[in-house]
């Protein structure tokens, strides 16, 4: 028999979703970061930002007519961080990594 990949099970070992319609700045953030996106939203939709253990650490949303959000890192601990926008039947994920700069 030979060895073949193919069959091997797929594991995920990281989650890599990017979306360039919207923007993350700066990245990696120190005290806050900003999201911006392409054009206001018809209705509002949740913002949650998740540690690597998915669990999360900051709720928000964007409102109706809103097209940016800041949102504090003081609080936070260094490290990447899972940034999820939901927008009527889109998800888009971000990767966020803070670090400090005391």
């Amino acid at each position: 028999m030979l060895f073949n990949p193919a069959n091997l099970p797929t594991v995920v070992t990281g989650l890599e979703v990017e979306n360039d319609r919207i923007s993350l700045y700066p990245n990696p953030a120190d005290h806050d970061f900003t999201i911006r996106i392409p054009s206001s939203l018809k209705q509002s939709g949740p913002i949650t930002l998740s540690d690597q253990l998915g669990k999360v650490v900051y709720r928000s949303s964007f409102n109706t007519g809103e097209k940016t959000k800041t949102i504090n890192t003081r609080d936070l601990t260094e490290g990447m961080y899972i940034l999820k926008l939901e927008s009527g039947k889109e998800t888009i994920h971000k990767k966020v990594v803070i670090v400090h700069q005391e």
